[in-house]
């Protein structure tokens, strides 16, 4: 009797063993990575004249990233001795390939962040469930003709 009660033990044993190795089967590792970045930037100032007055426009460009969710757009004045990044908009992703990604703002949008020297930032938040952000990636400084704050 008392061998049948070690076995019964040591099936026990085996049996919450064995459903522990399995039930573990589901857990995920985390992985803190960083979404793939944008693999340029790229602006330029546009000049819209309707007869009347003109208004200037600053373009932002990039190249969708597969599995993007959506991209935050920086600016950095770069005539200014201190260098500030600001925060311009989030912009949703709208699927990969086919096309750049442009984002434009008037000068009046922009006027309390830039200066006549600016270049802007792009970092890419992908599907991960982490929405760890990539590394941000700078445009080449644009000069905005005829700025005056």
């Amino acid at each position: 009797m008392v061998n049948k009660k070690n076995w019964l033990g040591v099936l026990v044993f085996v049996l919450v063993f064995g459903m522990t190795v399995v039930g573990c089967e589901n857990v995920q590792l985390v992985a803190w990575e960083r979404a793939e970045a944008v693999d340029k930037v790229w602006s330029n100032v546009m000049t819209l004249h309707d007869g009347v007055s003109e208004e200037k426009l600053i373009n932002v460009n990039w190249n969708p990233v597969q599995n993007a969710v959506s991209y935050n757009v920086y600016i950095q004045m770069v005539s200014n001795a201190v260098n500030d990044i600001h925060y311009l908009s989030t912009v949703q992703a709208r699927g990969y390939g086919g096309g750049q990604v442009i984002v434009s703002f008037t000068l009046q949008e922009l006027v309390s962040y830039c200066s006549e020297t600016n270049r802007f930032g792009i970092t890419v938040t992908d599907i991960d469930e982490n929405h760890v952000p990539s590394k941000i990636v700078w445009s080449e400084s644009i000069t905005i003709p005829d700025y005056h704050p």
